[in-house]
């Protein structure tokens, strides 16, 4: 569920400096309705209608009230807040969020399709959705049409410098609930624009990568000896390119070698050193944190290999909230509350937990894919070891097996400067916030967490969780 700050920030977008928000379309949009509909009181003057829209002296009253009354009463309602404006800069996202809130899965092409016939303009030219069937006694079809603009920021074409001046003083009064106020946009709901962007409807780090990259990614020549690790962050991404690369690399497993994992497993979608990945020599191993639907489309010839890695989310969630505090590239939120709000939105780097394992899971068949959970690891890494083998066509002696299972444990990989990841520059990370690895653990949500925000977090997550094919432990010293 999305903060009343949220509600406001991709609005503000649309309004440069100007401090009236996206309230200063809505005279704007409605003006029409009054001229063309004729039930409703046509008023000529805009400034009248104004004066009359900002006392709240309209149909359906004040603004500020209807919405400000839903938001204060949010927790009353099974509700999903949305804005105009973010539907109208990632329409997407915004079906997909509509999907997952309203139970609905849909394939691909649906998803395609609910997205292209929803633009405005083949919803102005579809019959069915124009409202022009509206007969003569209810709409002079001569003064204009029912769905008129669909733009943001038509306002300034319509409102002069002392209507908007006079719309602000009238409207910013009644918000001490802070609706729009700027100073807290940093700390609300919506990341900051400086550390993530959006791409079809996925978070990405800004700084590493670019929207012309991803856009090749689709067509990125797949080798059948590939090997792709994925995961959501935080979920045992590093761990689990350790455990390739000492089952791959005989110079990894005796410490002859001195490659790091970013050297052994790059990511995919961030290509930090700049590797020239179509001459690398095979088998290349990647990582990566994105979702089903945006892999290369050669990794759905099935012969490629993925290894998918999922973890509980509650230790997720903690385990990213004190990553961000150390990662300079992301904005770091001081306050675990407001991280766990955005986190249960999905407004973090790779989006939402539960689309992410959904999406892979539901799409397996797509792929060649082996699925471990980051607990299994915990509780018997062996076994998790020789599946991997088996999975990857890899055989080892049971010598080289001990000593995979022995380096990959958490407390050495954490002393391996090949596998910790402490070799990451300062302008990278801030080495005196913590570590890159944490603790490593199974249950550390319990020890931040409170009762409220634990149960908060089953509200959200609990019923989509259940349909997952994973049995996820929370603690694993309560495991028998």
């Amino acid at each position: 569920m999305e903060s009343l700050e949220s509600l406001s920030s991709s609005s503000s977008l649309a309004w440069n400096s100007s401090p009236s928000l996206s309230i200063c379309c809505l005279p704007c949009a409605s003006l029409p309705e009054p001229l063309t509909v004729v039930k409703l009181e046509e008023v000529e003057d805009f400034g009248i209608f104004m004066e009359r829209f900002l006392a709240g002296k309209v149909l359906a009253s004040l603004w500020l009230d209807h919405v400000e009354g839903w938001y204060t009463h949010k927790d009353d309602f099974n509700i999903l807040f949305l804005t105009y404006e973010e539907m109208k800069k990632d329409l997407r996202s915004c079906v997909l969020k509509l999907c997952n809130f309203l139970g609905k899965r849909l394939t691909e092409k649906e998803v395609d399709v609910v997205v292209d016939q929803a633009t405005f303009n083949k919803m102005k030219a579809d019959p069915r959705a124009n409202y022009e069937f509206p007969s003569p006694d209810r709409m002079d079809h001569n003064k204009g049409h029912f769905l008129r603009k669909g733009t943001v920021g038509d306002w300034k074409n319509m409102m002069t410098v002392a209507q908007s001046e006079s719309y602000r003083r009238n409207q910013s009064l009644p918000l001490s609930c802070t609706l729009f106020d700027s100073k807290n946009k940093r700390q609300g709901m919506q990341p900051d624009e400086k550390y993530l962007f959006t791409y079809k409807g996925f978070y990405f780090q800004s700084v590493f990568t670019s929207v012309e990259y991803l856009d090749s990614l689709e067509d990125f020549e797949i080798r059948d000896s590939d090997v792709f690790i994925v995961t959501y962050p935080k979920s045992g991404t590093i761990w689990t390119q350790n455990i390739l690369s000492l089952i791959y690399h005989e110079g990894h497993r005796d410490g002859t070698e001195k490659v790091d994992l970013l050297d052994r497993a790059p990511w995919l979608e961030y290509n930090i050193r700049n590797v020239d990945y179509v001459n690398r020599p095979s088998p290349r191993l990647f990582a990566s944190h994105l979702p089903y639907y945006l892999v290369p489309k050669g990794l759905r010839n099935r012969r490629a290999k993925v290894v998918y890695v999922a973890r509980n989310p509650k230790d997720v969630l903690v385990s990213f909230y004190h990553f961000s505090k150390t990662i300079v590239k992301l904005e770091e939120v001081e306050d675990f509350g407001i991280f766990m709000e955005r986190f249960l939105a999905g407004k973090v780097l790779a989006s939402l937990w539960l689309d992410h394992v959904e999406g892979w899971y539901t799409h397996k068949d797509d792929f060649n894919i082996l699925f471990l959970t980051y607990e299994e690891m915990k509780k018997d890494l062996r076994s998790c070891v020789l599946k991997l083998c088996n999975f990857l066509g890899k055989r080892l002696t049971e010598k080289e097996l001990d000593v995979v299972v022995d380096q990959a444990t958490f407390n050495k990989m954490k002393a391996d400067p090949r596998a910790n990841y402490e070799f990451s520059p300062p302008d990278l990370m801030d080495h005196s916030k913590g570590h890159f690895l944490h603790k490593g653990t199974v249950g550390d949500w319990k020890n931040m967490m409170t009762v409220a925000q634990s149960e908060k977090f089953d509200s959200v997550f609990k019923e989509r969780m259940e349909k997952l094919p994973f049995k996820f432990c929370w603690d694993i010293h309560e495991e028998s």
